[in-house]
């Protein structure tokens, strides 16, 4: 359907249309774009690797198919982009400014934490000799590392996501990060989550 802002028209697809399309790739952006990719299946696949280095290879695979499935097509009209739930909490990780960013910032931010999570994992399976991936990111989140926040793995996981949503939607793009959303309702603001 088309929606009318500030004298313009724009086309929007309704999330049903956009959910007949999954897997079959679209021609053009929806809004919302909705891309399957969750962190608790990269989390497992990060656990079950014999490194986290080959968690990570495995997780990175499984992404890029996704985002190849979603069709994504990045067109110069994008210049702004909300990015709500575990893009928040990845931000939060990261330290992305939330508000008044671009993309190049946060994909920098994003790469750094990866970089850093994944290098003290290779040196806690080369020093300690831990036996799974799940003892190598426990030592990762206590001293000195301290890193992962409440779960390493899924961390990793959600950071490895949304760099790629920065490549994605390219460096010049303005992003925003929320947890909630209150959007225009009958009855004034609604809280949506």
């Amino acid at each position: 359907y088309d929606i009318q802002f500030e004298g313009k028209r724009h086309r929007v697809d309704e999330v049903e249309r956009v959910l007949q399309r999954w897997g079959k790739g679209t021609k053009r952006q929806s809004t919302p774009h909705l891309i399957q990719c969750g962190n608790r299946e990269g989390k497992d696949l990060i656990l079950a690797a014999t490194t986290v280095e080959e968690g990570c290879e495995a997780w990175e695979k499984v992404i890029k198919m996704r985002f190849h499935e979603a069709g994504f097509n990045r067109d110069s009209y994008i210049k702004s982009c909300t990015l709500m739930g575990a893009c928040f909490y990845a931000a939060e990780y990261a330290e992305v400014p939330l508000k008044g960013t671009t993309v190049k910032i946060a994909k920098d931010k994003f790469e750094a934490h990866i970089r850093t999570l994944k290098n003290a994992a290779k040196k806690v399976e080369r020093d300690e000799k831990t036996a799974t991936t799940k003892d190598t990111l426990a030592k990762v989140k206590a001293p000195p590392y301290e890193l992962g926040g409440r779960n390493a793995a899924q961390t990793l996981s959600n950071l490895m996501v949304q760099a790629r949503i920065c490549e994605m939607l390219g460096d010049g793009v303005s992003v925003r990060y929320v947890r909630d959303w209150k959007l225009p309702g009958a009855d004034g603001v609604v809280e949506f989550r």
